[in-house]
């Protein structure tokens, strides 16, 4: 074993792991059983869309619509596609991109009123999801305002 644990290794087994029980475990019959999910995880998702802003955590959405963490991050990212942790980031990023166009606040106040810890947390975000950092959006944003406007 290395000293310092593999963090991608330990990720990936934990994935084989799951994979392992979610092959061993009865299927879920479809139909039915679906309409319900999508009704509970409508409902996360509203949650997620009205809340951004504040800490949300899976054990906290989980135990809010009575599941199991685990559980949930299985049901929410098979029905959506992605990660809650993703999709909240995801949800936080257009909502900071939203207010850039609208308002002249700064960054670091934009950052906090979409639920990052600080313009750091966000800018990693936006490099990640867009590729470029927020500052150069608000650029691109005020030039291409700019320039339809005709000023």
């Amino acid at each position: 074993m290395a000293p310092s644990p593999d963090a991608l290794a330990i990720e990936q087994a934990t994935l084989d792991f799951v994979g392992q029980m979610e092959q061993l475990a009865p299927a879920c019959p479809t139909g039915q059983a679906d309409a319900r999910l999508r009704t509970v995880y409508g409902r996360v998702l509203d949650r997620i869309g009205s809340d951004f802003a504040q800490p949300l955590t899976i054990a906290e959405l989980a135990q809010a619509e009575g599941r199991a963490p685990l559980q949930f991050l299985r049901e929410f990212t098979r029905l959506v596609g992605v990660t809650p942790h993703a999709f909240i980031v995801e949800t936080r990023v257009q909502a900071a991109r939203a207010m850039m166009r609208h308002g002249a606040e700064s960054l670091a106040s934009i950052a906090l009123d979409c639920g990052f810890s600080h313009q750091s947390h966000m800018g990693t975000a936006f490099r990640k999801l867009l590729g470029q950092t927020p500052r150069q959006y608000a650029n691109a944003h005020t030039l291409s305002a700019n320039h339809s406007s005709g000023a």
